[in-house]
């Protein structure tokens, strides 16, 4: 081998290395769910009346999580968040419990849908390169059993107009968030739910995920 051919099978392993010891960038997103509602309640007699009554419910990010950690196998803390992490620059996203140094991947567990067409706004800066959007749809969001965990106990099947919120720019890319006002119903250890209220995904947290080294050559 020539000396020009060995310094190019040189690089080509160089470059080659370089690409497989590319860091992954990831956008971390916070997942929020705050919705309330009511379920059944107990029944009284005063005489020859009976009244059944119903009880006011709340499930918010903390009592997801709990039920994922059930679910899962896992007992997280009360730090622990719920995250929607993106690769960067396009990917598919994945849910996940974070408490600490410890990842769990829930994705399984969630199903999200935009469910009709959508409308929107935008403006545009044409010397700038600056733009705002805001998508409105009708967008369904499910937390359901799946193969690979435990059941739950808690579920919800829940739906409503969504804004999909995005700015992008010259200097910082682009970037979107999610808020969704919804209702539907679930339950919880057996009992339905009727619920209402609002789910979002905010943040613009960037991680850097080192990739593991190339294999020997």
């Amino acid at each position: 081998m020539t000396q020009s051919k060995k310094l190019l099978a040189i690089a080509l392993l160089i470059t080659a290395a370089s690409q497989a010891m590319a860091d992954q960038t990831n956008l971390v997103q916070t997942l929020s769910v705050q919705l309330a509602g009511i379920k059944q309640g107990g029944a009284s007699t005063a005489g020859n009346i009976v009244i059944k009554n119903v009880d006011t419910v709340r499930v918010g990010t903390d009592a997801v999580i709990s039920a994922l950690g059930a679910a899962s196998g896992n007992t997280f803390s009360r730090n622990a968040r719920l995250v929607v992490v993106t690769p960067l620059p396009g990917g598919f996203s994945s849910v996940q419990v974070r408490d600490g140094t410890v990842s769990v991947d829930v994705t399984g567990l969630f199903n999200h849908e935009q469910l009709s067409g959508s409308v929107g706004v935008s403006l545009a800066n044409t010397r700038t390169g600056r733009s705002t959007s805001t998508d409105y749809s009708i967008q369904q969001f499910v937390l359901r059993d799946a193969d690979g965990f435990a059941p739950l106990a808690l579920h919800f099947n829940v739906q409503g107009i969504a804004a999909d919120n995005s700015a992008a720019s010259s200097n910082s890319g682009s970037a979107s968030e999610l808020s969704a006002s919804v209702a539907g119903a679930g339950d919880r250890d057996g009992n339905v739910l009727i619920l209402q209220g609002s789910i979002t995904v905010k943040g613009h947290a960037l991680e850097v995920v080192p990739d593991s080294p190339p294999p020997n050559v």
